[in-house]
């Protein structure tokens, strides 16, 4: 296969791995989610992905991931609530959702899971990819 058309190739299959992982997102979701990935590849050097978990709610946990599908950052949360203007101080403040207060992991509550790939740092195989997930999401992929 040409060069070009394997770089294509390549492109095209980062595209459809971001695309299948974050097709359920509303609108604020989205936007949430990509400033939470970009402060966690900025603030963390050795992160290759973002894994995450879409809970029943619709919050998201996520934290970074290594080359080695180690954690690398802390634990995050996107909540599933949109965001409300609050008067008293004029600001833009998203609650936290009732059942992520009580519930410190939420993994059991999982409908929706995978990894964002920070392509920018690292081009990685797909072998090497789902070595990661599997480890990540402790399961054979």
């Amino acid at each position: 296969m040409p060069k070009r058309q394997l770089g294509a190739q390549k492109r095209m299959m980062d595209m459809e791995d971001r695309g299948m992982e974050v097709n359920n997102f509303n609108g604020y979701q989205r936007k949430a989610l990509d400033d939470v990935c970009r402060m966690i590849f900025k603030e963390f050097s050795n992160t290759v992905g973002v894994a995450f978990l879409q809970l029943d709610c619709d919050c998201i946990k996520l934290a970074g991931v290594s080359s080695n599908g180690d954690q690398a950052s802390p634990m995050m949360l996107v909540s599933g609530n949109q965001p409300v203007f609050d008067e008293s101080t004029g600001e833009e403040t998203t609650p936290v959702c009732e059942k992520c207060k009580d519930d410190s992991l939420g993994v059991f509550r999982t409908k929706n899971r995978g990894i964002i790939w920070n392509n920018k740092k690292a081009v990685l195989s797909k072998q090497a990819k789902n070595k990661i997930k599997a480890k990540v999401f402790d399961s054979d992929l």
